[in-house]
């Protein structure tokens, strides 16, 4: 299933003062030395965990920032990784996707607050 998630100008650094958002940032990443399976496999359980984190303690929203994606056509990256949960059935319980902006740099998710 595809998204089109809103468009944001620039990189998203106007949300990172904002008390209610978390920032993760993929450029404070693991051991670059890792194989490159390992790499995509710590970027998706990074996501996933900042969501879960992110709802878990009331934010309203969580700025990835991965950078833009420098590789070929169709190679897996931060940037592939995040989106690849946020349009699937995984972010659903965390994410109003609606709400969420993507930012050529980085991806603004929208936060679905516990009830």
């Amino acid at each position: 299933m595809a998204y089109n998630f809103q468009t944001g100008r620039g990189d998203g650094r106007e949300w990172k003062n904002q008390s209610k958002t978390l920032i993760i940032d993929y450029h404070d990443g693991p051991d670059y030395g890792m194989a490159y399976w390992e790499l995509l496999k710590d970027f998706h359980k990074r996501t996933m965990e900042g969501l879960k984190k992110a709802q878990e303690e009331g934010y309203e929203y969580i700025l990835f920032t991965h950078g833009s994606s420098t590789s070929r056509q169709g190679a897996q990256t931060a940037r592939s990784e995040v989106r690849k949960i946020m349009i699937s059935k995984k972010g659903t319980p965390y994410i109003i996707r609606k709400n969420c902006i993507d930012y050529g740099s980085a991806f603004l998710a929208a936060i679905r607050q516990k009830t």
